[in-house]
């Protein structure tokens, strides 16, 4: 039998899909035990109506407690007859509260507890912005960056966010919960090693490598003044890393904002003149106590690339290989990690080499995030 649940907590169960499929014999009832009774019970308490409440939990017994529950979602739905049975249509109608977004109950209790609210761009902020016709809106100071890369940016974070599925097709298991501080939030811009080795340019002085390590180097510096006013991470010290990264170009001086666009052009630039494509290299779900709990961090359900330049507009696609850290090392050449947030009004900061400059751009305190950030963390 086809699937005809769509949320992700319901379809796939052969005995919900037959309720669905309005077989009488499989309808759920009083005295029933299962697993399937356990993934409705879930979906009427999770959807935060005291009057579905099944105080003893969802412990996978149709008993009154359940019973009582789906008499009052059938009442308040507007079924009939309101008895304490799920056929056809109650299913259909509880699939129906989680088709869109949410629906792994995984990633409902994951935003119950996420901090940092203000920069949780989520599934269901990215259904409400793809429903209504809203665009994505770029930051003033991240302004100066490539076309581009604002369409890469843009075009990913729909197809990573995408409530019907990952880019891995419809109803495939989602790409990433959200955007935000410890999930979404960085690539690496990278070129692929070919057997020779690097093309010269790439690493020639004015070429991308070259002019990302400046940029790193300005940052570091702009750091380290930073901690001359304030404890890092700070209030006082992200104001003061603030007005440095926000510096502008003067005499021979490029400012950060300057320097981070040159980056980027370099790269494009790069890219033309050794006809090698240029990579986006994705992850997503990075911290673990936020990830579906399959999902480790070699998965590939995190890891995507598409290409940027010579071939613009390539959809997403899992890296060929491995996603270690050695093995990224071995197959591209990259330049930097720019870090992005996303905010409630669908504002998109870039910038880099790390969140902590991104972070400071928008006015929030990095250590609002170490606080959060388990120490035993490893990033790709």
């Amino acid at each position: 039998m086809a699937p005809q649940l769509e949320s992700a907590r319901l379809r796939g169960d052969p005995i919900l899909e037959s309720v669905r499929a309005a077989d009488t014999s499989t309808y759920l009832k009083f005295g029933q035990s299962g697993e399937h009774i356990r993934a409705v019970q879930y979906a009427l308490m999770d959807l935060g109506n005291p009057a579905y409440a099944i105080p003893s939990g969802a412990t996978g017994n149709f008993l009154n407690e359940t019973s009582n529950a789906v008499v009052r979602f059938k009442q308040d739905e507007g079924l009939s007859p309101a008895d304490p049975v799920v056929g056809v249509g109650t299913i259909t109608r509880l699939d129906g509260k989680w088709a869109r977004p949410n629906a792994d109950r995984d990633e409902w209790l994951s935003w119950q507890t996420r901090p940092i609210p203000e920069f949780n761009f989520t599934r269901k902020n990215e259904m409400d912005r793809a429903s209504s016709g809203q665009t994505f809106t770029f930051n003033p100071v991240s302004g100066a960056i490539p076309t581009e890369f604002q369409d890469a940016i843009t075009g990913t974070l729909a197809a990573l966010l995408d409530p019907l599925g990952s880019p891995d097709g419809q109803y495939s298991p989602s790409a990433s919960w959200g955007a935000s501080p410890f999930d979404l939030y960085h690539f690496h811009i990278a070129v692929d090693i070919p057997p020779a080795g690097p093309a010269p340019s790439w690493l020639t002085p004015g070429g991308a490598a070259d002019q990302a390590r400046k940029f790193k180097e300005r940052a570091a510096a702009l750091q380290a003044e930073a901690d001359l006013v304030a404890p890092r991470g700070s209030p006082a010290w992200t104001s003061a890393y603030r007005d440095r990264l926000l510096a502008p170009t003067s005499g021979g001086t490029r400012g950060m904002v300057d320097l981070f666009a040159d980056v980027l052009t370099a790269a494009l630039a790069n890219s033309v003149a050794e006809g090698q494509p240029l990579r986006l290299i994705w992850h997503t779900f990075e911290v673990q106590i936020w990830r579906p709990v399959t999902v480790d961090t070699l998965h590939p359900r995190r890891h995507w690339r598409n290409t940027l330049f010579l071939a613009p507009s390539t959809p997403l696609t899992h890296p060929p290989f491995t996603p270690t850290v050695d093995e990224n090392n071995l197959h591209y050449l990259q330049f930097l990690e720019p870090a992005f947030l996303v905010d409630q009004n669908r504002v998109i900061t870039l910038f880099g080499p790390t969140m902590t400059e991104t972070s400071a751009l928008v006015g929030l305190d990095m250590k609002r995030v170490w606080d959060n950030w388990p120490v035993d963390h490893v990033e790709l």
